[in-house]
């Protein structure tokens, strides 16, 4: 998963979170963890189980507070395959296949691009930091 979807991801949660902490002076920090079990989910969050005691809610209900205003977030549309609540109050999130495919395709037409552009320009050798491009690509993905 990329790092700008991890961000869209914590947005998603951030703007569930907002309406829960109104009139608080909470600011907790939104963290995404890789799950140790790949059928739990791309990424988990805590956050629920975090605030709950200082919200003085149950956090499985807090968890589905957060989870309902993630769904219901038309920027999640096309990005989030499915939420789901495990345990104590864990949110698991599963990334849609179409986000995790689109974003190499993004990354290898902006590399031949500037492929393009390097020899139209007649830029040779090319600059070392395009040519590790694919290396640091095939880190993220």
């Amino acid at each position: 998963m990329l790092a700008q979807q991890k961000q869209e991801i914590i947005a998603l949660f951030q703007a569930a979170l907002a309406p829960v902490l109104a009139g608080t002076s909470l600011a907790p920090a939104v963290v995404l963890e890789r799950p140790r079990d790949a059928s739990h989910g791309d990424v988990a969050c805590n956050i629920a189980m975090q605030l709950a005691k200082q919200l003085k809610q149950n956090p499985r209900e807090l968890a589905q507070t957060i989870v309902t205003a993630v769904l219901a977030n038309p920027a999640g549309k096309g990005l989030i395959e499915a939420v789901e609540i495990a345990g104590p109050g864990f949110i698991n999130v599963r990334v849609s296949n179409a986000a995790k495919h689109r974003e190499p395709y993004r990354y290898l037409i902006s590399y031949i691009a500037l492929l393009i552009n390097c020899i139209a320009a007649n830029i040779w050798p090319m600059p070392a930091a395009i040519m590790a491009m694919p290396a640091r690509a095939a880190a993220e993905f």
